[in-house]
């Protein structure tokens, strides 16, 4: 539609990456928090499920397609591979050692591709944290029983100490 070009104004890169940014974390919907975080001279945005403390995916500059790059978990990409477009460039980000795998840049806020890479991140999200509180119950439950053997174990000593202490005393009178 070449009428609709030029009615509409050109859009600057900046703003492209504000509103690119916007749409990303929309995304997400209301489940999740976002926070910004600076290093150095990276600023990017994580984003975790609200109360969480462990990040499900990270907003990242990019000069790839020109706009933003979403970044994920190697669980969340092994899920996603399937569904990514071609045109979609993707690339492996394991090497920056930020505890993500996968980068998907795109520069556009109206890719549909947002919302699907969101939903495998909330739905890797969700199931980490269920993971996360079993292991903390297998934790506690472990505690739990080396505390009981500490105790069962303190007790025999205290009990050979007593009787050791009690054939020093009738072997000396």
């Amino acid at each position: 539609m070449p009428g609709k070009e030029a009615s509409e104004p050109q859009v600057s890169r900046r703003e492209n990456k504000k509103l690119v940014r916007k749409a990303m974390i929309e995304a997400f919907g209301a489940e999740v928090e976002t926070q910004d975080i600076c290093t150095g001279t990276v600023t990017y945005t994580v984003i975790r499920l609200k109360g969480q403390s462990f990040n499900i995916a990270a907003i990242y500059g990019s000069k790839n397609p020109g706009a933003q790059s979403l970044w994920v978990k190697e669980a969340v990409w092994q899920d996603l591979n399937a569904e990514v477009r071609d045109d979609v460039h993707s690339v492996d980000v394991g090497l920056f050692n930020r505890g993500w795998q996968w980068a998907l840049h795109t520069g556009d806020a109206d890719d549909t591709m947002l919302s699907t890479v969101a939903k495998h991140c909330i739905t890797w999200g969700k199931e980490e944290q269920v993971r996360k509180h079993q292991r903390a119950e297998l934790k506690a439950t472990r505690d739990a029983k080396r505390a009981e053997r500490e105790s069962r174990m303190e007790a025999k000593r205290a009990a050979w100490r007593a009787e050791r202490e009690s054939d020093d005393d009738t072997g000396t009178e």
